[in-house]
């Protein structure tokens, strides 16, 4: 068995963007209703824990409620499947050491891959 060498944590946004995905991906689900989720309102969000969860607010804005069983886990594969498409930030990749090098047995879309798995079940 290999040695661990590392730990790579990603605060949300430190390796990959993904408050795009964040935004449009529940944005898309209110729009699918007929409601608005306005970035301004959305960027108050960013880097906070204190805010109302999106189905409260899309409730609250249709004025009753919604199937939070079947929306919530629709809404976390969206952002999944958008955030798979990311390519970590500018450094990122030069920072862990990773490139497509033929001589790396692990080539740079296998680690990218490996990277991606599992993050998204917030």
């Amino acid at each position: 068995m290999s040695e661990l060498r590392a730990v790579v944590f990603d605060f949300d946004g430190l390796v990959l963007d993904t408050e795009l995905c964040e935004y449009s991906t529940t944005a898309a689900i209110f729009a699918d209703r007929g409601v608005e989720l306005p970035l301004e309102l959305w960027r108050t969000f960013i880097g906070t824990t204190d805010h109302p969860h999106w189905a409260d607010i899309l409730e609250a804005k249709l004025g009753h409620t919604i199937d939070r069983a079947e929306l919530v886990p629709r809404r976390r594969l969206a952002n999944w499947q958008c955030a798979r498409g990311l390519e970590p930030l500018p450094g990122v990749i030069e920072l862990l050491g990773w490139t497509d090098s033929p001589q790396r047995a692990s080539p740079l879309p296998w680690r990218r891959r490996r990277l991606l798995t599992g993050w998204w079940h917030t």
